[in-house]
């Protein structure tokens, strides 16, 4: 009888042992942000097998990579909206928290409930808001161009199963924010327009005055 329960768990228990040891994908998208703006870029995370999700611990970095005319920085506030995305995670009935701390963010997401990743399928895990700050008399021309690298810090990043298990291996994949010029003032797009209808306007009017003898 004993040998014949083995063999029924038997099936169940490589189960078990395929879910835990799923290969998780922390991936930091590639985004841009305006000089002087706002913005956000999307953590997804993917599975090579299905697996049961409780819960995550996550922690980020921000690091200049290129150019050093402005500084990129996790937004004070963060909009935390998004877990009523359908695609987010957890859904929303955890109890998610972001702490922003500069140029670090951490945060947690748990509910009572477990939640299906499914294999191949990416889901939202975080969306990080942005903010980029130009230096006093800095420019936004100069500053355009300028990136930035966002990468998980691993020691605080963990992903647990319907156990409360971590779920290891976890790989984590950075993600680099580019900087874009600035959108012009309204101020500025009326000066310009005026410019070039005048210059239009002048075209015209030289086209038909008669020549000179």
């Amino acid at each position: 009888m004993r040998c014949f329960l083995a063999a029924l768990l038997l099936p169940y228990s490589l189960l078990v042992c395929s879910i835990a040891q799923a290969d998780l994908i922390i991936e930091v998208q590639d985004a841009s942000i305006q000089a002087g703006g706002e913005g956000f870029v999307d953590v997804l995370i993917t599975s090579n097998a299905d697996v049961l999700v409780s819960g995550f611990d996550l922690s980020f970095e921000i690091t200049p990579t290129s150019g050093n005319h402005g500084t990129l920085a996790f937004k004070g506030a963060p909009d935390t909206s998004y877990v009523n995305d359908p695609s987010y995670l957890l859904g929303n009935t955890g109890f998610l928290t972001l702490t922003p701390l500069g140029l670090s963010i951490t945060g947690s997401d748990f509910d009572t409930a477990n939640h299906s990743l499914l294999n191949g399928i990416s889901r939202l895990m975080a969306r990080l808001n942005l903010v980029h700050d130009l230096p006093p008399g800095g420019s936004a021309a100069l500053a355009a161009g300028d990136t930035f690298t966002i990468s998980a810090l691993m020691a605080f990043t963990k992903v647990y199963d319907d156990n409360v298990n971590s779920i290891t291996p976890l790989t984590a994949l950075p993600g680099t924010i580019t900087v874009g010029s600035a959108v012009p003032e309204p101020a500025t797009w009326t000066t310009g327009l005026l410019f070039v209808l005048g210059g239009i306007w002048h075209w015209h009017n030289s086209r038909r005055r008669p020549g000179v003898a």
